[in-house]
């Protein structure tokens, strides 16, 4: 199911045929559910990522999601499907919804923002683990702490959270992020910075507060004065 999932979508196929087979996928899905919990995660194992991959596609189709939520979620609430991935799903299913936009999605996975500074083009022939670790990255809480609408939307996500077993957004988003960097500069990290409870939003070129900054500190991992405050440095 993987391998025809991502076959039109390697190739210059046209939307429809995208549309066709994630149809045909999901039909097959729904039968199989009929007689094998393909949400558990002691059944599916290591097709649990392909699974996050299908359903990424997936989950766009309004339908399908009114069908499979709930289905998740006593998954998750059973121990028998990763809550941490879980909520990453329904966020970004709501986030496409939305024209991808918004941070203050129901379990808050959108709020911590990431940019890459853009490579030089003589540096992107380096191996992917040595672009990591010399990678310069610039990361906030997309939300102003004195705003009570934003603190109070905290609340609700953390609430949220709670339901799933989920810990604070805030919290955990710090102690992951950690865990990453420590993993780059102990090079012990084969792959790109997407971990879980981390979006990343994307390249920018022209972040001219962030390359004054690296200017002054060559090692600078992630900072942003005054607006924004995450620095655990």
């Amino acid at each position: 199911m993987i391998i025809q999932d991502q076959a039109p979508r390697t190739t210059d196929s046209l939307s429809y045929t995208m549309r066709n087979v994630d149809s045909i996928s999901r039909a097959k899905y729904m039968e199989l559910l009929k007689s094998t919990d393909l949400l558990d995660e002691r059944i599916i194992r290591d097709c649990l990522g392909d699974l996050g991959t299908l359903f990424t596609h997936w989950l766009d189709n309004k339908d399908f999601r009114e069908f499979i939520t709930p289905l998740m979620l006593k998954a998750v609430q059973d121990g028998r499907y990763d809550a941490r991935l879980f909520a990453e799903q329904m966020d970004y299913a709501v986030y496409r919804d939305n024209d991808f936009l918004g941070s203050f999605l129901q379990y808050g996975t959108h709020l911590l923002k990431i940019f890459v500074l853009e490579k030089k083009e003589e540096d992107r022939s380096k191996p992917l683990r040595v672009l990591i670790k010399e990678g310069k990255y610039f990361a906030y809480f997309d939300f102003d702490k004195k705003n009570p609408n934003d603190i109070k939307k905290i609340k609700e996500i953390d609430q949220n959270r709670a339901k799933i077993y989920l810990g604070s957004i805030i919290e955990t988003k710090k102690r992951v992020f950690r865990l990453y960097i420590f993993r780059a500069e102990k090079d012990n990290i084969p792959y790109k910075l997407r971990v879980p409870a981390i979006f990343i939003e994307g390249r920018e070129e022209n972040l001219s507060l962030l390359e004054k900054e690296i200017e002054k500190n060559p090692n600078l991992i992630y900072y942003i004065p005054n607006k924004h405050d995450f620095n655990i440095k």
